[in-house]
């Protein structure tokens, strides 16, 4: 039986675009934006909805873990592998969502790491990037000094995830693909395309520029005023994060 594979990610670091990568991959049964104990806000956002939609599957309708637990059995049955995406944001920003009491540390690993045997990397994203993102998008700016961001960093790197970067996988999408597939020691796939069946910036009209995209394409850098380049400097995590996880501190 194979390991459940956790993915977490921050928000606006190209999760997504991934998650629709490896959707389309009939070996996997994908959960998108799931958290142990959080609720997503964007639909659907239960793995008994998925499951229905996405696979045809139904399931008993319980708690987040016992839904987990039934789609884990399923797909031992059928020889698959489970994959879910973690709502990573969920564990770190206070938000109506998690009661304003977000447990800073991610517990969606914790919780199914304590029920079964589980493969979790990560994925990140140069802050700037993540920091313009977010200021550019239809959603309210929740972290902008990344002080959650640096909290979410300082978690990964306490609990040595291996960690994949977004700009590999736009620069080069089947090598990323390599180091995923093994990791979840399975051959990896050779062609690539993007699935819907996925929760996540797709389903809000707007909200991500790649959104539309039927293939992984490298963005250019939202501008990057002198203004806001001088605040990311001065008033933010940004130089800290990018230090530690090995970006570059030259565009600041």
């Amino acid at each position: 039986m194979q390991p459940i594979v956790i993915l977490v990610g921050y928000a606006r670091s190209g999760i997504t675009v991934f998650n629709r990568c490896i959707a389309s991959d009939q070996r996997l049964v994908c959960l998108s934006e799931i958290n142990s104990r959080f609720e997503c806000p964007t639909p659907l956002n239960k793995p008994h909805e998925q499951m229905r939609a996405w696979y045809g599957i139904s399931i008993a309708e319980s708690s987040i873990l016992d839904e987990i637990g039934e789609v884990k059995r399923y797909t031992d049955r059928e020889g698959k592998t489970l994959f879910i995406r973690d709502w990573s944001f969920g564990s770190f920003i206070s938000l109506k969502y998690n009661d304003f009491s977000p447990p800073q540390t991610l517990n969606t690993i914790d919780d199914i790491g304590l029920r079964y045997k589980i493969t979790p990397f990560c994925i990140v994203r140069n802050p700037i990037d993540v920091w313009l993102s977010m200021k550019n998008s239809l959603k309210s700016f929740h972290d902008k000094h990344l002080e959650y961001l640096h909290l979410f960093t300082k978690d990964i790197l306490r609990r040595g995830l291996p960690i994949l970067k977004y700009e590999d996988l736009c620069s080069d999408p089947l090598g990323f693909l390599d180091k995923v597939y093994k990791l979840m020691n399975l051959t990896p796939i050779r062609t690539m395309s993007l699935s819907d069946n996925v929760t996540g910036d797709n389903n809000l009209s707007g909200f991500s520029r790649g959104s539309h995209l039927r293939e992984v394409i490298r963005l250019e850098r939202r501008k990057l005023e002198r203004g806001d380049a001088l605040f990311l400097l001065n008033n933010t995590r940004a130089s800290e994060i990018m230090n530690v996880l090995n970006y570059s501190l030259d565009p600041l």
